[in-house]
């Protein structure tokens, strides 16, 4: 590893997609906030939308074609994992010398890559785990990972994440996410505005699910829910912000035919890929985060997105949820029951105290806790300790 002496540290980050996504968007926000102590230099499988992010921060990218596995880990990564990865580490050692680097930043699914060429550059690993881990064979292997000489940290999103992984204890650090509440502030003017956008009806209860539409987000139990809502005379909606990814286009049509077959089609919105995501949660009058897949979300970017637009959240009691909702920010229902989503957002429309009283609680939570600053603190005392950390 190079000496830093009086410039800046340089951190080279490995990243598992050339998509954006709200892990990307974690990574990017940080490289952002950052950008006065270190310098980074980023990494993709291909060239896509992150480069250009990467662009627009005028941060240098480059593209290394590491595997990265899509199977948890089944026989067909198996196979082809370890000889693409060998050579893909090679790319990333070469990188590292290339660029000076002083710092590896990885994911999990980019984890064993950064720790080989760590270890062959003598350069020290940060890896920040996003998801709770969707099987033992995972936790396993990221316990695997974690445990190389050249990985200093392991940076967890959540509390939940920690027992899954195992990793000793000096390593671990748990640093929720943050958000600049700045470019999600809304007000009166806009609320109405975005209420017109989506045509919803003043007097319209409107929930929102924000995200890839795929069986693990949920979105079918929020449908259901709604419906629950309509049964029991609730003039209630719901908007539906995201598109399908990685093979799911099935589950979308699926989405669309469940909303006909419940004879809520006029009740359900599906806004597509938005990027003023900032007049969604401003049309809502709640969002919902049904996600119930056995990988948990851990500190979700859209629910404090929601919080700092001063829209209330409901959340499953899956992953990292239960923690991110604690402390009164939030309300829970079991994952996986629309039946307990429609009772928690019938307890929303039937209080507006309460709602009141969860819109202040979120405001407070990303002005201190899940702000885009305090965040940005901890992950820079995070990369200073890997840095001095023996090799």
């Amino acid at each position: 590893m190079s000496s830093a002496g009086k410039r800046k540290p340089v951190v080279l980050v490995l990243e598992a997609t050339e998509r954006v996504g709200g892990g990307q968007r974690v990574t990017l926000d940080m490289m952002g906030a950052l950008r006065d102590s270190f310098e980074f230099a980023g990494v993709a499988p291909r060239q896509g939308p992150l480069a250009a992010e990467y662009e627009k921060l005028r941060i240098p990218s480059y593209v290394v074609g590491y595997p990265s596995p899509r199977w948890k880990f089944g026989w067909a990564d198996r196979i082809t994992y370890l000889p693409r990865g060998l050579l893909a580490t090679r790319g990333v050692a070469r990188l590292v010398r290339e660029v000076n680097a002083d710092l590896i930043y990885c994911t999990s699914r980019t984890g064993a890559w950064a720790a080989l060429a760590g270890r062959w550059t003598k350069t020290p690993v940060v890896m920040h785990l996003h998801l709770v881990p969707a099987n033992a064979r995972t936790g396993r292997f990221l316990r695997w990972v974690a445990a190389r000489r050249a990985v200093k940290r392991v940076v967890l999103a959540s509390p939940a994440i920690d027992v899954p992984v195992a990793v000793p204890s000096q390593k671990l650090t748990v640093v929720p996410n943050g958000v600049d509440a700045r470019k999600f502030t809304v007000d009166a003017a806009l609320r109405e505005e975005a209420r017109s956008q989506f045509a919803a009806p003043a007097e319209r209860f409107l929930v929102g699910v924000v995200g890839e539409l795929a069986p693990d987000k949920g979105q079918d139990d929020a449908i259901r829910a709604v419906a629950y809502l309509r049964r029991r005379g609730h003039d209630a909606g719901l908007l539906i912000a995201g598109t399908a990814r990685d093979g799911n286009d099935a589950y979308a049509d699926f989405l669309r035919s469940l909303a006909r077959e419940l004879n809520i089609e006029d009740r359900v919105i599906f806004a597509g890929h938005r990027e003023d995501v900032k007049s969604v949660y401003a049309a809502l009058d709640a969002l919902a985060v049904p996600s119930k897949g056995q990988s948990g979300e851990a500190c979700p970017l859209v629910a404090l997105e929601a919080w700092a637009a001063g829209t209330p959240v409901v959340a499953a009691n899956s992953g990292g949820l239960p923690d991110l909702m604690s402390a009164g920010r939030g309300r829970l229902f079991e994952a996986g029951n629309p039946g307990a989503l429609a009772d928690e957002l019938q307890r929303l429309i039937d209080r507006p105290d309460e709602r009141g009283r969860l819109r202040e609680a979120g405001l407070q939570a990303v002005a201190s806790d899940y702000s885009l600053r305090t965040f940005a603190d901890r992950m820079a005392t995070v990369f200073n300790e890997s840095l001095s950390a023996p090799f």
